[in-house]
């Protein structure tokens, strides 16, 4: 909860993208820290959806945050295999080590993740969700669908026409 707080607030100074990137990394650096350190840390003293519901199209939005909801369960339970693995196999012979791969391994992936993030995710405005909507919307036409009866009518909203990738007013 705490991280969501801040988070929030700067996704709008940022964006949602640059601020998912930099706060993994941020996140995966600190991974790294802990792994260097792990053995001082390790005494009794010591004590990261929006991208998915913000890029799709209103109408595949549930679908597509539930694929990404699955993939990231998936990740999560086969991580956890993973690490407990390899915890598992120093826990008796090298204690710090234990510590430090699953460390290691999360921190590779958290800068793996932001590499992904900050380099293949579109920035994402307030703007985008009525933006993907008329993208979806003109795919729909440019098929053969019929789509008279999509959303509301249109005197009430207004119509909008995707032309060489910016939303423009009809």
């Amino acid at each position: 909860m705490p991280g969501c707080i801040p988070g929030a607030w700067l996704s709008d100074y940022l964006g949602p993208r640059k601020t998912l990137g930099y706060v993994v990394a941020i996140q995966g650096l600190f991974g790294f820290l802990f792994a260097g350190v792990y053995g001082y840390i390790n005494q009794p003293r010591y004590v990261g959806g929006m991208i998915a519901s913000k890029t799709s199209a209103t109408a595949v939005r549930g679908q597509y945050y539930g694929i990404a909801a699955a993939i990231g369960k998936i990740g999560a339970f086969a991580g956890n295999r993973v690490l407990l693995i390899l915890y598992n196999k120093y826990a008796d012979t090298d204690p710090t080590k234990a510590g430090q791969y699953p460390f290691f391994i999360s921190s590779a992936m958290c800068l793996l993740s932001a590499a992904l993030c900050l380099g293949f995710l579109p920035d994402i405005g307030q703007s985008v969700i009525d933006e993907e909507d008329a993208k979806f919307k003109s795919y729909l036409v440019a098929n053969g669908f019929d789509i008279s009866k999509m959303g509301v009518a249109p005197s009430e909203s207004t119509e909008n026409i995707v032309e060489s990738g910016k939303v423009t007013e009809a």
